[in-house]
């Protein structure tokens, strides 16, 4: 049986463009499948209306993609918006970072997650972000998304709670 290849390139990380749409989409696909969500069904519709905002409004929509070898093998997604009952303020909102299956157990995959999180950090403080928040709704391994946040230097801020009806 031949072993998956490993990639080995630099990792570059940049806003999508639509040329990534399906790349991105299938990423996202098997990210929705590992989440917290997976049990609702992944609709194309909605995942082109997320890209579709993204591209035509891009103070207010932002998709980040990791490319390595120029394969995608990750992506960040965030929403700007005020902080509601405030005046002023912008405030990130990450409703995903994923990295493949392919880089998530190697040294590639923590580089590739680290590398869209400082992305985002970077270009939300440019665009006058006060705040970046990342909600974590994967159930991958909880347990090393909070060392993985923690090792950025971020800090718990609340936490997510749900119940399924």
């Amino acid at each position: 049986m031949d072993q998956p290849q490993r990639l080995s390139g630099k990792i570059h990380v940049a806003r999508a463009e639509e040329t990534d749409r399906a790349a991105v989409r299938e990423l996202a696909r098997v990210n929705h499948a590992e989440s917290a969500f997976g049990r609702l069904p992944f609709s194309d519709q909605r995942f082109d209306a997320m890209f579709d905002a993204c591209m035509g409004s891009p103070e207010r929509s932002i998709l980040l993609k990791a490319s390595v070898e120029g394969k995608v093998v990750g992506f960040l997604y965030c929403n700007l918006g005020p902080y509601f009952i405030a005046e002023g303020g912008l405030i990130a909102s990450v409703m995903a970072v994923y990295v493949s299956k392919e880089c998530r157990s190697s040294l590639m995959g923590g580089k590739v997650a680290v590398r869209l999180v400082r992305g985002i950090g970077k270009l939300a403080k440019a665009m006058g972000a006060d705040a970046l928040l990342f909600y974590v709704t994967s159930e991958i391994d909880a347990a090393k998304s909070d060392r993985f946040f923690r090792k950025m230097g971020l800090s718990t801020l609340g936490g997510n709670y749900a119940v399924w009806l």
